[in-house]
């Protein structure tokens, strides 16, 4: 009896350290990642990116790792207002750059650029571009767009529309 109750708290410790654990991340190509850190002027690895769909549009929202450091909070929002100032104008050159072509949905984004707003919101830990359109053509470009930088940085996050 003693040695099945051994056996059974050793499985339950075991369990617990490989629950403990943390999960490999997906594999991204490390020269994607080199344009990533060359073109965004901080590196990928001190920092957080999270691309949301939103009904509304969606949002890029980039932060860092470790709170106390600035430099990389102050490159992150530098780099947040200018790719929106870009966008604005519909230049997504800088992102087809990053991938070697253009992203989904940036052709129709050009387009459309005066019916999606960007706006950059700074954030204490770094900050988010918020894109934003009534337009349902639009909507579904950025969505396209949000779900191809999703699928290459393997971040993970959802691509079905939050609210």
């Amino acid at each position: 009896m003693r040695s099945m109750i051994r056996y059974v708290l050793s499985l339950f410790v075991l369990t617990l350290a490989v629950s403990a654990q943390e999960l490999p991340k997906p594999y991204v190509d490390p020269a994607l990642l080199g344009r990533v850190n060359k073109a965004s002027g901080f590196d990928c690895e001190r920092v957080n990116r999270h691309f949301y769909v939103l009904k509304n549009g969606g949002a890029v929202e980039i932060t860092v790792k470790d709170p106390n450091d600035d430099a990389t909070i102050k490159a992150i929002q530098a780099y947040l207002k200018k790719e929106s100032d870009l966008w604005t104008k519909g230049n997504f050159d800088t992102v087809a750059a990053v991938y070697g072509r253009p992203p989904e949905g940036t052709a129709q984004l050009k387009k459309l650029k005066d019916n999606v707003t960007f706006a950059v919101v700074p954030e204490e830990n770094g900050g988010v571009i918020r894109l934003l359109t009534v337009n349902p053509t639009a909507k579904a470009a950025i969505h396209d767009y949000l779900r191809f930088q999703i699928d290459q940085l393997k971040t993970g996050d959802p691509t079905t529309p939050l609210d």
